[in-house]
């Protein structure tokens, strides 16, 4: 830019972001973690700032450690302590029902001894046959058919005897347990340290954020490259009339709004789900107006994008179905003096 008066050349003011300590528009350096901007000198600030808070955070942790060994040694003790109780208690258990199962198997010994016994020494008296009275008959001849047909059915009936012997005649049963069973009932506690995200704000699990401030005459939206994993945030602060994603599929530079796999929030409460305008969709209120800064969470893993007004602190947040809007996606951001007409 020249001046008027011809032989001087003056350039043009540099315009940077504010400083979030001293207001001043010099800012220069962004913080991954908090997504502040600040100037030369307050950005050392800022960093010593943090370090003192993880000095803190070590001494506390230390003390932590030293408290907690001290504690596990204890906690240790009582529960060895604990476990030779509940040994003892088995090895009673065991010993009591050792001689319950000694002393019913005795009894059972004894009962059937006494029952084979019985059927042992009833064999030869059932079975055995006396033929001296055949045998006298025979020297005298004092025998007619009478006899013989006596004779011949006492043997029948003695040979049915023999063949109708059976031997199943013990069983063994339980009648009922006389030994009641020894359970283990307990729990193993998750003692490990499991993390978990679903009560922590999303902007602090993610720590980089991505300021968009375009500059008059000279802006490209940030709707190259691909989002397909992880969790992105972007910051803007302009004339932000539109904050969404698309497919990466989608063309979006013609009309971004009606593009299908749309999804987004815009003025006058409209939230577009897969191009389809919803006013109030979720209870959705825009309260947009130009220079507020806006936080843009993208969570690829999730399937979900969150807009947040860092004036309000309003947050809305839209679950992006994936059959619509597949991965991976794009951004799909508009501001007021780069509306294609």
């Amino acid at each position: 830019m020249m001046s008027t008066n011809s032989n001087v050349w003056a350039f043009p003011e540099a315009i940077c972001p504010h400083c979030a300590s001293c207001s001043k528009p010099i800012g220069v350096y962004q913080c991954i973690g908090c997504g502040k901007i600040f100037c030369s000198q307050h950005t050392a600030s800022h960093r010593q700032m943090l370090r003192g808070e993880l000095h803190e955070i070590i001494h506390e942790s230390e003390q932590w450690n030293a408290y907690w060994n001290d504690e596990t040694r204890k906690r240790q003790k009582v529960l060895k302590t604990k476990q030779e109780n509940v040994f003892e208690q088995i090895e009673d258990w065991e010993r009591q029902a050792i001689t319950k199962i000694k002393q019913a198997s005795a009894e059972a010994r004894e009962q059937s001894k006494r029952l084979f016994e019985h059927h042992i020494n009833m064999i030869p008296k059932w079975t055995a046959l006396d033929i001296s009275a055949l045998k006298r008959a025979m020297e005298t001849d004092g025998f007619v058919e009478t006899h013989l047909s006596r004779w011949k059915i006492q043997l029948k009936r003695l040979k049915g005897k023999v063949s109708a012997f059976v031997t199943d005649f013990i069983r063994l049963k339980v009648v009922e347990p006389f030994i009641s069973k020894l359970v283990v009932d307990g729990e193993y506690t998750p003692y490990e340290i499991t993390d978990t995200n679903d009560d922590l704000d999303p902007e602090i699990l993610i720590p980089p954020v991505h300021l968009m401030v375009p500059i008059e005459g000279d802006f490209t939206p940030y709707n190259e490259g691909e989002l397909k994993t992880g969790v992105h945030q972007f910051r803007y602060k302009s004339k932000c009339i539109f904050f969404g994603v698309a497919s990466k599929k989608a063309n979006i530079s013609k009309d971004p709004w009606n593009t299908p796999s749309t999804y987004g929030w815009t003025g006058d409460d409209v939230v577009y789900l897969n191009a389809n305008p919803v006013q109030g969709y979720d209870g959705y209120q825009s309260n947009l107006e130009l220079g507020d800064t806006y936080l843009l969470t993208v969570d690829c893993d999730r399937r979900t994008i969150r807009l947040k007004n860092e004036r309000t602190n309003d947050s809305h947040v839209l679950d992006v179905d994936p059959t619509k809007c597949p991965l991976p996606w794009q951004l799909n951001v508009r501001f007021l003096d780069h509306v294609q007409p």
